[in-house]
Formats: structure tokens, C-alpha cells, sequence
């Protein structure tokens, strides 16, 4: 099977995150960046009652409206919901967007009734082509920030447990990795890219070259996931 037809691990951890938040029985559910609501969408034939969405993109939120979907325009700081209003809140891939996340979560805390859910990117630095594909995952960061998007560090899982443990819940988490090379050309191919959007920088360029020597010698591998669960009791 030939790389580009395999199924990326991202897509298993979504799927497996999906299990997990409709193993709760919600009856109520509020995705937090729910993009293009394929979590919404899922939700409501597994049966869950009520599904909505929020985003900060007016077009987003305009194309989910003209699907069926109930999508908000609004800020992950600031739900326009009434305290408990969702038996579970998740974030898929979203904690690492938001700009003040203590803030985030302790509105997601506020609006959910039963449960909080989170999946995070994650890479397990023990392994060399993970400590690879967490600098990459560093560089590409650097300029999507220049080009003016949130687009943070992985979030440490006891940062997203402090902030909850404040508020009460109980948290349990989990990190996974499912093994996968990433072949140097599309490492190559997707960086230049991302360079290209800022019309090349010569200290990124340098930093790019010595990250591409460490692909050849380590490798690199899709990264894992961390998903955390913050209940009440």
C-alpha cells in the first residue's frame, strides 16, 4: 500500500475520540471549533439530541447553517451558553488554536453539565523521530504565527489537568502513538510550502535543511494523541 493511500493515525484517534465522548450517552454536546462538523454530524446519527457547534469564521459558520447544523459565531473565550447547558464539551484538535486557553477551559467547565473532552497532538520525545517531528511540528508553527494565526505548542497534558482539577472535575488521560514513517519528501514537500506562504526566510531555510539532515539520519513519524476526559462527580 503505497503511502498516500494509507489511513493517517490522526484519522484513528479521531475516530477512537469519537467513541469515547458517545460512550457517555450524551444527550446534549458542544464542539469547540467544530470546523467542518463532521464530529457534529456523527453526533446526531449516533443519536445525540442536541448538537452544537461554535467558530470563529463567519463562512464557516454560514456553510454549517446552510447544511442543518446548529453553528454559532462566537469565541472559544466566551460561549454564548448559559452555565451547564451541554452534558459533554469537546475540543478535536482545537486547544492548541486558542489564544488565552485557562480562560477556554474554564468556560468549557461552565457550560458542561457531565463531562469535558479534549484531543490534543502528542509525541512521545523518547523516540528520535518523534523529537524530529516535534521540532518540524515547532517549525511550521513559526510561520503560521507570523502570518498572524494562533497556532501554539502542543498543550502539556498537566496544564490541561491543573486548570480542570481547579474547577473540581475529575480528569483521567491517555497518550497513544501509532507508528507511521513520514518520507522525506513529503517532509520536504510540505515545508517548502509553508515557506513559500511567507515568500522564504534564510534563518527558517537554514533550520529547515538541518531538520531535513535529522529526517535522513532518525526519520520522522506521525505524531500520537492525548486524550483527556474531565468529569464531575
Amino acid at each position: 500500500m503505497r503511502m498516500q493511500e494509507q489511513i493517517r493515525p490522526q484519522q484513528i484517534y479521531k475516530r477512537e475520540f469519537f467513541e469515547r465522548v458517545m460512550s457517555l450517552s450524551p444527550e446534549s454536546l458542544l464542539d469547540v471549533g467544530c470546523g467542518e462538523g463532521e464530529l457534529l454530524k456523527a453526533a446526531t446519527e449516533a443519536g445525540c439530541t442536541v448538537c452544537a457547534g461554535i467558530e470563529p469564521d463567519p463562512a464557516i459558520v454560514s456553510r454549517m447553517r446552510g447544511q442543518g447544523l446548529d453553528v454559532r459565531l462566537a469565541r472559544a473565550e466566551s460561549l454564548p451558553f448559559a452555565d451547564r447547558s451541554f452534558d459533554v464539551v469537546t475540543f478535536e484538535y482545537v486547544a492548541h488554536h486558542v489564544e488565552f486557553l485557562e480562560r477556554v477551559l474554564a468556560e468549557a467547565v461552565r457550560v458542561a453539565r457531565r463531562a469535558v473532552m479534549i484531543l490534543e497532538p502528542w509525541y512521545d520525545a523518547s523516540l528520535p523521530a518523534q523529537q524530529v517531528a516535534l521540532d518540524f511540528d515547532h517549525w511550521m508553527k513559526v510561520i503560521d504565527r507570523r502570518l498572524g494565526r494562533v497556532h501554539n505548542p502542543c498543550v502539556d497534558p498537566a496544564r490541561l489537568a491543573a486548570e480542570f482539577c481547579s474547577h473540581g472535575l475529575r480528569i483521567n488521560y491517555s497518550c497513544r502513538l501509532l507508528h507511521q514513517d513520514i518520507s522525506l519528501s513529503r517532509v520536504e514537500s510540505t515545508a517548502r510550502e509553508q515557506l513559500a506562504t511567507i515568500g522564504g526566510c534564510p534563518i527558517l531555510e537554514g533550520k529547515l535543511v538541518r531538520l531535513l539532515d535529522r529526517v535522513r539520519l532518525r526519520g520522522m513519524t506521525e505524531d500520537g494523541a492525548l486524550t483527556l476526559c474531565a468529569r464531575r462527580d
